[in-house]
């Protein structure tokens, strides 16, 4: 997800069951890294333990003209409402990625399908196959 309209930075939504409610959230992402130019996405957020989430921010290049896939934690219960978050690094995935092959995308899966962490989802072109790594955050 990018910037909606005229907004500088891509919303993150959150909604308050008990309210009804929703409370908005603000992330600043990255600035183009890749000789290629193109843009960065917040891509996918994923819960974690403790009110936490993990998102994946990312370029819209792959293989080695990737040069933006990074894990970032983020709390929302430490943040104003309608305010730029704060967000921390976990890490730096292009290393890690480019020494197995080409890919084309990260996407986070948690829940009861990954109890111990942030499951990364990697899908290579070269390959042409999903391959399923779990990362701890």
């Amino acid at each position: 997800q990018r910037a909606w309209g005229d907004e500088a930075y891509p919303p993150i939504g959150r909604y308050n069951s008990n309210t009804g409610e929703w409370s908005f959230f603000y992330y600043e992402l990255d600035p183009v890294q890749s000789a290629n130019g193109g843009w960065a996405e917040l891509s996918d957020i994923a819960p974690v333990p403790e009110a936490e989430f993990v998102v994946i921010e990312r370029d819209n290049q792959g293989g080695p003209d990737g040069a933006v896939k990074y894990l970032y934690r983020i709390d929302l219960d430490q943040e104003m409402p309608n305010t730029v978050i704060t967000k921390y690094p976990v890490r730096d995935l292009v290393s890690e990625l480019l020494s197995v092959g080409l890919f084309e995308e990260i996407v986070a899966r948690s829940g009861p399908h990954a109890p111990l962490g942030v499951k990364i989802r990697l899908r290579f072109t070269v390959f042409s196959c999903a391959i399923v790594r779990n990362l701890s955050v």
